[in-house]
């Protein structure tokens, strides 16, 4: 199930239970470990006084609650979609470095190439599915190889579809068409050239569609 809401200023999407907020609320070094204390602690609080536990903690700073209650519900509703560990050491890193970490630093680290969005299809034969975006180019097609694999729509071509890559000096995302003669949309527009891509924009391709979901951005980089 997607949901997607919000109020000016601040989005939620909701996706088999994951929340990931886009406020544009910028984070420090101090907040940043504020927030990560209070999440560490408060996941050895069982479920009934984990709420007593953030009122004490958090205090009137509604802001950290936030952050602090988002990753708790990311934690507990994801599964492996974010490990823990790889998490705590990027969190560590971005502390530590006063947020000067690079994705070549996070890869020697934590010895993973770090999300740096989702698509999540919304309509096709895998209506439901999430794919990660990684820091690099992805490509995407039917095949295996591809970094995204969209297998069960005959509609998308085998290899290179489409190219969607993140720019990390720029903290920008673009979508970028494949080598195939197979026809690639962005919010209803045929796309023919590499082009831009915002929060919550819709990709088409085959019988799939596709919903944009950035998680570096003006909040968060890696």
């Amino acid at each position: 199930m997607l949901v997607a809401s919000g109020t000016e200023g601040s989005l939620r999407l909701e996706v088999r239970g994951l929340v990931v907020w886009g406020s544009g609320m910028a984070m420090t070094a101090e907040s940043w470990q504020l927030v990560k204390s209070i999440f560490q602690a408060a996941l050895e609080h069982d479920a009934a006084n984990r709420g007593a536990y953030l009122d004490a903690a958090c205090g009137a700073d509604a802001a950290v609650r936030r952050e602090v209650e988002s990753l708790i519900a990311s934690h507990e509703s994801a599964g492996s979609f974010i490990e823990l560990p790889a998490f705590q050491a990027a969190a560590n890193l971005i502390v530590d470095g006063a947020a000067e970490a690079t994705i070549s630093s996070l890869r020697k680290s934590i010895g993973v190439d770090p999300v740096v969005g989702w698509l999540v299809c919304v309509q096709g034969p895998d209506c439901g599915q999430d794919y990660r975006i990684r820091s690099r180019r992805n490509f995407i097609g039917r095949s295996p190889e591809m970094d995204i694999c969209i297998a069960s729509d005959r509609g998308v071509s085998r290899n290179k579809h489409a190219i969607i890559s993140y720019d990390r000096k720029k903290n920008a995302f673009k979508l970028i068409p494949g080598g195939s003669n197979s026809l690639l949309y962005l919010n209803d527009e045929e796309l023919e050239v590499p082009s831009p891509i915002q929060s919550y924009d819709r990709i088409e391709l085959g019988e799939t569609e596709l919903v944009f979901v950035p998680f570096c951005g003006a909040r968060f980089q890696w």
